[in-house]
């Protein structure tokens, strides 16, 4: 019996019209009738509610079981040209086999789910490491191409810095000092890169000293295309910045040369590390004044200073450590002095900032004579050194200055010394 047919006859013996049994399953009527007359099927949820309004089972709803009845029955014909069945103890049930068959599916699917899972995170790893590699190589690539970038932008930079600028070569010689005046004449020569003939050229130099003035050089053309002049500067620890102005054709064109030095480092004469006033400087306190005790060297190879004499031509000719009470000269002693260029000055230490060290002009002092004095509670005591040149130059530069204490043993004294190196001075 067919489906539609067994729906009908089941409908019939529940005593159910269409309409009721539309109600029961909350379907429409229409649905219920395109199932008796075999235009539509029911769904698998519906045949399930059919099966337990009617009391039967899924399968005898489909005449499965009536299927199986009718093949394995005893009036089933026989057939003449099948093999004979084996043993019905050999043969497993439908049901069985198909559990079997979908078993074997499933692990057949799950090992090669296991199998594709394993062969991917295999290629992701693989493509972690190959992005990995490319981002290295990117980022050296990067790297390369900033750096030539880099230097070809320096390159251009300083290509076109060069070739705006006027002046191909620039030069100055100190040629005079005059430490009276603090001053020293220098000499300038301007190369200009082109040369026109009414080309005019003049330097600006301005001090960088606090409230320093600026001084105007006129630069002459000689044979040579090279515009040159002096100018007499006042010297300073601060420098000058050198302006060069191109008139040409009645424009003025500026251009910043370089900055220039002070001058007053090549041209005074300096005391470079602590003068000593001899090996032994001790006081003593009485109940009348404070007496000074100096002792004179022992040693003629113990430095204790060093003289440069800067701009000077001329050798040192004597010199003297003179002591000063309230103003008024109490002693003197005599120092010693040698050139650098001795043979013990080998294995003396030297003085690395002297300026051009390797040539003339730098002593060596080798201490002063003892000498012994007093002087009052509360008097000022300055040291003074004093040197004479072969041309009767007189330099001089104070060392220290103290005030002694007011009463006996007390510490209400002061001192000051020069800071180091020394400047010296003419007298």
């Amino acid at each position: 019996m067919k489906l539609c047919e067994k729906l009908y006859e089941l409908r019939r013996a529940a005593g159910l019209s269409q309409e009721e049994l539309a109600e029961k399953l909350s379907v429409s009527r229409q649905a219920v009738s395109k199932w008796e007359n075999g235009a539509a099927q029911p769904e698998l949820s519906k045949l399930v509610e059919l099966s337990r309004l009617y009391g039967v089972s899924v399968d005898e709803l489909l005449s499965l079981e009536e299927a199986e009845k009718a093949e394995t029955g005893p009036d089933a014909p026989a057939d003449t040209t099948a093999p004979a069945q084996p043993p019905s103890g050999a043969s497993a049930p439908k049901k069985t086999l198909r559990r079997k068959l979908i078993l074997g599916t499933a692990a057949a699917c799950l090992a090669l789910a296991v199998g594709l899972a394993l062969y991917n995170n295999h290629r992701v790893k693989q493509l972690e490491w190959q992005v990995g590699s490319l981002q290295s190589q990117i980022m050296s690539v990067q790297s390369s191409l900033s750096s030539q970038i880099a230097g070809i932008s320096s390159s251009v930079r300083d290509a076109m810095e060069e070739s705006a600028t006027l002046t191909a070569q620039f030069d100055y010689n100190a040629k005079k000092f005059d430490l009276k005046d603090y001053t020293c004449t220098v000499a300038f020569s301007l190369q200009p890169k082109a040369v026109q003939d009414d080309l005019a050229i003049s330097l600006r130099l301005r001090s960088l000293a606090p409230g320093g003035d600026t001084t105007a050089v006129e630069l002459v053309r000689d044979e040579y295309d090279v515009y040159r002049g002096e100018a007499v500067l006042s010297m300073n620890d601060n420098g000058f910045e050198a302006t060069a102005a191109y008139d040409i054709g009645g424009e003025r064109r500026l251009e910043t040369i370089r900055d220039l030095p002070g001058f007053a480092d090549e041209a005074l004469p300096k005391l470079y590390e602590d003068l000593s006033f001899g090996y032994v400087l001790s006081r003593s306190y009485s109940g009348s004044d404070i007496r000074c005790s100096i002792k004179g060297w022992e040693d003629e190879d113990h430095r204790t200073a060093n003289l440069y004499l800067g701009a000077y031509d001329a050798a040192v000719k004597s010199a003297r450590l003179d002591y000063l009470v309230d103003g008024k000269s109490a002693a003197q002693s005599t120092l010693r002095f040698m050139e650098v260029d001795d043979e013990r000055s080998a294995v003396q230490w030297w003085i690395s900032d002297i300026p051009d060290e390797s040539t003339a002009g730098v002593y060596s002092i080798y201490g002063a004579e003892g000498v012994e004095f007093g002087l009052p509670y509360g008097a000022e005591l300055r040291v003074v050194f004093h040197a004479e040149l072969t041309d009767g130059t007189r330099l001089s530069a104070m060392l220290t200055r103290e005030i002694m204490p007011s009463a006996n043993n007390s510490a209400d004294g002061e001192s000051e010394s020069t800071a180091m190196p020394v400047i010296l001075t003419e007298d």
